[in-house]
């Protein structure tokens, strides 16, 4: 399979109508939804007038949107939330790709990436596991009051 490139900007308000849309897919909607959902809205509206601590980011393959990232920073340390909205992109084995060049070309510098898939989405569990990250613990989220893991990437450079 041929490399991709991948570009990654942040998402701006005339994509607010895509990141709904694809936040309504089932394959996205199984996964985020709720409270967790409403917060996500809620705080992506805030971003487009400086006024989150959060970053969203829209990522293109070829000029095509097709997937989405969140990111919060702390310290040496970055949250991260992604889904790929696309379907024609999903099971292509392009996730650890597009991963690793957005970390590559936004936060190569950091050193410790965290994210928290619920216990029961196996396929992101599983990708997370072949990038490297591990589960530190399990947790119950008070936006969506189910099992989750902690899971870290530490990175040297």
């Amino acid at each position: 399979m041929k490399k991709q490139s991948f570009h990654f900007t942040y998402v701006t308000d005339d994509q607010r109508e895509l990141i709904h849309l694809w936040l309504q897919k089932p394959h996205i909607s199984e996964w985020i939804h709720g409270s967790g959902l409403q917060n996500t809205l809620d705080d992506l509206d805030k971003s487009f007038i400086g006024k989150s601590e959060t970053n969203y980011w829209i990522g293109s393959n070829d000029n095509q949107p097709f997937c989405f990232f969140i990111t919060r920073s702390e310290d040496d340390a970055v949250a991260l939330d992604v889904f790929i909205g696309e379907e024609n992109y999903l099971e292509k084995g392009l996730a650890i790709e597009m991963f690793n060049q957005f970390i590559d070309q936004h936060f190569s510098s950091t050193h410790r990436l965290f994210i928290d898939p619920e216990v029961a989405n196996q396929r992101a569990v599983h990708v997370y596991t072949k990038l490297g990250f591990t589960i530190l613990n399990e947790f119950i989220a008070p936006w969506n009051p189910v099992p989750h893991y902690l899971m870290e990437l530490k990175r040297n450079s």
